[in-house]
């Protein structure tokens, strides 16, 4: 299985996925949902990446996000990744701006873990339950599953391709909190 995964690594990085990850952004962009009163059981416990994201209350430096984000009130949670964040320049209440890019095999537990968890919970998550500045007033979600087509692959395979995915999407969108 080793091998069979390091050969599926180089092969990947040879193929040049901007197309695909710019369909895969577009489709995120289009089906974004409120974390109010979200539906869990709509959302199937697949592989697949998901994103957060933020309509901002107030125009954001690097400081005054982390100061309204980074609470000792809360544990386990994704800090401010400062480089990410600087890409986006003139922060416009208007706008929404991608936060947080996750990836996983049961999509549905996770998002949920991030919407309602809070606090010292020690899963790490966004942990939006609670939070002042990023709640359903500013946050919204999209997830994208991996393809039918791909059902059959072992769990392994399927890892391997939203970790590349979600590598990829953070590049590409830079969220503001999360892996640097």
């Amino acid at each position: 299985m080793i091998q069979e995964l390091q050969a599926l690594n180089t092969a990947w990085n040879n193929i040049d996925l901007t197309e695909q990850i710019a369909v895969i952004i577009d489709e995120l962009a289009n089906t974004k949902k409120s974390i109010s009163k979200v539906d869990f059981e709509a959302i199937k416990n697949d592989f697949g990446v998901y994103v957060f994201y933020i309509k901002p209350t107030k125009t954001y430096t690097l400081e005054t996000l982390q100061k309204d984000w980074e609470d000792n009130i809360y544990s386990n949670y994704p800090k401010v990744v400062k480089k990410r964040f600087l890409k986006h320049k003139n922060i416009e209440l208007d706008s929404q701006y991608p936060f947080y890019i996750g990836k996983s095999e049961k999509l549905k537990t996770r998002i949920k873990e991030h919407i309602t968890h809070s606090g010292k919970t020690s899963t790490y998550s966004l942990k939006l339950e609670g939070r002042k500045y990023f709640n359903n007033q500013t946050i919204t979600f999209s997830y994208w599953k991996l393809p039918t087509e791909l059902e059959k692959c072992s769990p392994e395979i399927k890892q391997f391709l939203i970790t590349q995915i979600e590598s990829k999407l953070r590049d590409r969108l830079n969220p503001w909190v999360g892996k640097k």
